[in-house]
């Protein structure tokens, strides 16, 4: 705190109550946590999966699927867990406005810093801001949202989901004391996928030549 105060050349008790000012999480009476993964490679299949409060989803791609990078899939899963977990996230006829804070929690940073910072470069992650965005589940409840990063290891539960490893997840269940409620892959979810998918196909040739372009540039 007294570094803190030299350098911006605050009093320490306005920087201490800067530092120790409760968070709008913390003045809100209900809080709502999930988060969602993907995979590629490793251990199980190619797939999304998602995890809130025992309530799961769970996605195994297709081969039409697989022109995406995993950047996208990642940023694809949180579209999905709004339209799947849509009327558990949504505050129940009555609750004042307010009461409800819900933080979504991805191990992917880039989709992350896009939700937070409004900051997609990348065509195909503009795509999918676009559409999360248009979705009518998002928009009545993202006055509400907060985005925070997990790193790998603190993604336990939709990690497994993402990889088809049923197995896995079932034993931390276990293990906590929770008896989850699986939810299916939402018809809209899917579309969502496909679009992104067919746009990343029409995309890639465009890439590859800019791609090209810049290889054999001169100013690089």
């Amino acid at each position: 705190l007294r570094s803190l105060r030299l350098r911006a050349g605050a009093h320490l008790d306005a920087v201490y109550r800067a530092v120790k000012r409760p968070s709008p999480l913390q003045l809100c009476p209900s809080t709502v946590f999930f988060s969602q993964d993907a995979a590629m490679k490793g251990e199980g299949h190619p797939g999304l999966g998602g995890y809130m409060h025992g309530y799961a989803w769970s996605y195994r791609l297709e081969s039409r699927h697989m022109c995406l990078p995993i950047a996208a899939l990642e940023f694809v899963a949180v579209a999905c867990s709004f339209i799947i977990f849509h009327s558990l996230l949504v505050a129940p006829e009555g609750e004042p406005a307010g009461a409800r804070m819900l933080v979504c929690e991805s191990d992917a940073l880039s989709a992350v810093m896009v939700l937070q910072n409004d900051s997609a470069k990348s065509p195909v992650m503009q795509t999918i801001h676009e559409l999360l965005e248009d979705l009518p589940e998002y928009q009545k409840v993202k006055d509400s949202v907060f985005f925070g990063h997990l790193y790998g290891p603190g993604n336990a539960m939709a990690d497994p989901l993402s990889r088809g490893k049923t197995g896995v997840f079932a034993e931390l269940c276990k293990q906590l004391g929770i008896t989850p409620t699986f939810l299916p892959f939402h018809a809209d979810a899917l579309a969502l996928l496909d679009k992104v998918a067919e746009t990343q196909r029409h995309l890639l040739p465009v890439e590859r030549a800019l791609g090209k372009r810049r290889r054999n540039c001169d100013l690089g």
